[in-house]
């Protein structure tokens, strides 16, 4: 039987709010799934946006790490727990009381035996990645995602609307477009530890979707309207057009898109020796991965004249990859 220790425990004086059961439910899964060996699940209840987001991690103590340089160090008790098939889940919910050290202490000796503490920090730390659960606030929609990578939480499609504001294009525009990269393939010099060292082309292929019911234009030219770029700081690379595909080409570097149809282009960096600013050498494979899911952008160059009757895309977008 599970217990959530607001309600066991109410006579202590804890705040006897209920957490919300599909949490529960979402923390109960990860048990239930046999990923986890970590003897706790942590739960972290965030303030995001218009949204609340749930981070839910593998650790071998109840003290959360806040990751804040603080007097108490940093670490947050938590405002519930309940046991699960063996394994305890502690909740770290926002506006509510926290359980104190010496009530936890003596309930975890009761369960575990004496020597808890030692027996959790021994235990075999899970590397399972984070489980991720999205919650809007003013309507019934939300988003739970396994991050068994680390990768930040926009390379997953399912999460991108609660990132959303005016600068993450891939949802504030996405009733009228869509722009999605996948087949990379860099190129280089050989070397005994691989090309990647040595980079002096890069390629990849974009999928645009025109989502309007009339045809929308799209230039590649950045001494045009606009261009697809890597862009990450000091470091940028200007991508230009290799093979059109099919794609319907009006005029040098502008292709059309009839309503509710896509195009593929393939993209190319010049070929030349690809260096990165303040990045070491054996750094660039971490480098040229975190840009290809991280820092490809449609970029505008110039206005679009009022005179212009076609609808050219002349906004700022950052590509997401089509598939990770």
């Amino acid at each position: 039987m599970m217990i959530l220790s607001t309600l066991a425990f109410s006579c202590r004086g804890l705040n006897e709010r209920k957490v919300d059961p599909v949490v529960i439910a979402h923390a109960k899964a990860v048990i239930d799934s046999n990923f986890l060996h970590s003897p706790y699940l942590q739960v972290a209840q965030y303030d995001f946006n218009t949204a609340w987001l749930y981070i839910i991690a593998p650790e071998n103590s109840f003290w959360f790490w806040t990751e804040k340089e603080r007097v108490d160090n940093g670490y947050e008790l938590p405002t519930d727990f309940l046991e699960y098939k063996g394994k305890f889940i502690f909740f770290y919910l926002k506006n509510k009381k926290r359980l104190s050290e010496e009530f936890l202490d003596k309930t975890m000796r009761q369960k575990k035996g004496e020597n808890y503490i030692e027996l959790d920090t021994h235990t075999h730390m899970d590397t399972c990645g984070i489980w991720v659960y999205f919650k809007d606030k003013y309507s019934d929609r939300s988003a739970y995602v396994h991050c068994g990578d680390r990768q930040p939480f926009s390379a997953y499609p399912e999460l991108r609307y609660f990132l959303c504001n005016e600068q993450d294009s891939s949802v504030y525009y996405s009733h009228i477009i869509d722009m999605r990269m996948w087949k990379p393939y860099i190129y280089g010099t050989e070397t005994k530890n691989g090309k990647f060292l040595n980079p002096n082309q890069i390629e990849f292929s974009v999928k645009i979707c025109n989502r309007t019911d009339s045809a929308l234009y799209i230039s590649t030219r950045p001494e045009e309207y606009g261009h697809f770029v890597f862009k990450d700081g000091e470091n940028s690379l200007t991508f230009y057009v290799s093979d059109t595909e099919g794609a319907a080409e009006v005029s040098p570097g502008m292709y059309e898109i009839t309503p509710h149809t896509d195009i593929v282009l393939d993209l190319s960096t010049e070929k030349n020796p690809i260096v990165f600013k303040n990045v070491p050498r054996k750094k660039y494979p971490e480098k040229i991965h975190q840009m290809v899911y991280d820092s490809v952008y449609y970029l505008p160059t110039h206005t679009v004249p009022q005179s212009e009757k076609r609808y050219i895309w002349n906004k700022k977008f950052k590509v997401y990859p089509l598939y990770l």
